[in-house]
């Protein structure tokens, strides 16, 4: 009796112990110190506390491709993990194209441009700003630069030209506009005289919705005709 006595009590102190270490809140932390967690040591042996390093966690760390473990397949359309530790780039390299092309739609280096060739020069009423070609811009930062010529017929007096970048079409801006303005005045009264190209500068234009960006030619003059054509390019910086 003593001994089945004996055998009961054994049992009852071992359930105590097993309700004592159950949920995980509750594991007997004898032996075990502070930051340390439950590590297996493999089939053949019981789970001991111990200390997870870096080493620990080789596998977890994530490649190019992504996913849930070391010994996953991308072509299995599993994502595939690395071993390592992962890395932090405090200076990123934004890489540039190299074939030649302005980069794609919404990227840094994404270009608009347009170029009006003198046989398609648009015609000038004096002292009348015109648009002479636009580009389309989307949402971001830009840097717009271009240049306008100024084509007098033969007997054309000129006084003034003028040209600069809006995004107001056919309206001269307050200067300095930005950086994009440019204008000759007080020309010689010379007949057929002062067929210019002038450079208009560099603005930064800064949209939230797309928005068309004009290149503008402005002129005072007499007696005939004048007309202007040119260039502008704008380049994505954000």
């Amino acid at each position: 009796m003593k001994k089945l006595f004996g055998i009961f009590l054994a049992l009852i102190s071992a359930a105590a112990f097993g309700a004592t270490t159950v949920p995980v809140q509750l594991l007997n932390p004898t032996g075990s110190s502070s930051g340390q967690a439950i590590v297996s040591t493999g089939a053949s042996s019981a789970p001991a506390w111990g200390n997870v390093s870096a080493a620990t966690l080789t596998g977890l760390v994530p490649t190019a491709n992504g996913g849930l473990g070391a010994n996953n397949s991308a072509a299995n359309g599993i994502p595939v993990f690395s071993s390592g530790v992962a890395t932090v780039t405090t200076t990123p390299t934004i890489a540039g194209v190299t074939n030649g092309a302005c980069a794609s739609v919404g990227n840094v280096g994404e270009c608009k441009n347009s170029n009006v060739p003198s046989g398609s020069a648009v015609p000038l009423v004096t002292n009348t700003a015109k648009d002479v070609t636009s580009v389309t811009l989307t949402a971001g930062n830009w840097l717009c630069y271009g240049n306008v010529f100024f084509n007098p017929g033969a007997t054309t007096v000129t006084s003034a030209e003028v040209g600069f970048i809006t995004n107001t079409s056919a309206t001269i801006p307050t200067t300095p506009n930005g950086g994009s303005y440019v204008a000759l005045g007080n020309l010689p009264n010379t007949a057929g005289g002062n067929s210019d190209a002038l450079p208009v500068g560099v603005i930064m234009e800064n949209v939230t919705t797309t928005t068309n960006i004009y290149l503008d030619a402005y002129a005072t003059f007499t007696t005939s005709t004048m007309a202007a054509y040119g260039y502008i390019n704008c380049i994505r910086i954000h």
